[in-house]
């Protein structure tokens, strides 16, 4: 063989060498399967969390609305209770029982009158 096929032959190695050397060459990544796999997992809690404490906000903003309309409903009831003592307290004064007694034709006794503490 001559230099000239030698040389050729030794070209065609080389760019061949050079093309599996190329074809070879693996690229790592940076983050492993396992590093991969616990991101992923601590996407997933954070995201769980984040609902189970919006829905726990939620429940909680329920029961404070609840809450506030029992307080409402309990205060509007007060005051109906207050406006009817104070009807009670008006109409069983002792000149109005007097004046409804003597209409009636009732009179008074005073042997008869016995005092009545009041409990309030």
């Amino acid at each position: 063989m001559s230099n000239l096929a030698r040389q050729l032959q030794r070209e065609e190695v080389q760019h061949q060498q050079q093309e599996k050397r190329r074809t070879t060459v693996i690229k790592k990544s940076k983050v492993t399967k396992g590093e991969k796999f616990f991101y992923i997992l601590f996407v997933a809690m954070v995201v769980l969390f984040s609902v189970k404490i919006i829905g726990s906000q939620a429940a909680i903003y329920k029961v404070n609305k609840q809450i506030q309309i029992i307080q409402s409903d309990i205060t509007d009831q007060q005051r109906v209770t207050e406006d009817l003592q104070a009807q009670v307290d008006e109409l069983s004064e002792y000149g109005r029982l007097l004046d409804a007694a003597k209409k009636q034709g009732l009179t008074m006794n005073e042997n008869n009158v016995k005092v009545v503490q009041n409990n309030k």
